[in-house]
């Protein structure tokens, strides 16, 4: 069995990095094992992080409109997929 390199980081990773970037009052959750991730905004508002099972891209998802971040790859590291996360949830909130 040939298991894909670790990135060293979880998707939860990405979330907790993401709401520090959004600023106060945004929060963040790990989902089971770490691969997944909520971030919500003070005003309650819920933004869920994931990888997608078919194409294995990172997306954002949010009252059932899931944007696909597919141009980010885990070798660019924690920091900058915080960063697009971070982006993608400004642009949809």
């Amino acid at each position: 069995m040939h298991l894909p390199p670790n990135p060293g980081f979880f998707i939860s990773d990405i979330a907790h990095a993401a709401a520090i970037r959004l600023g106060p009052g945004w929060t963040a959750e790990s989902g089971v094992w770490g691969v997944s991730g909520q971030v919500t905004s003070s005003n309650g508002r819920v933004f869920s992080i994931g990888v997608d099972d078919m194409e294995g891209d990172l997306f954002v998802s949010s009252d059932g409109v899931r944007e696909p971040l597919p141009r980010l790859h885990p070798r660019e590291g924690l920091e900058r997929a915080a960063d697009v996360v971070a982006t993608a949830i400004r642009c949809s909130d």
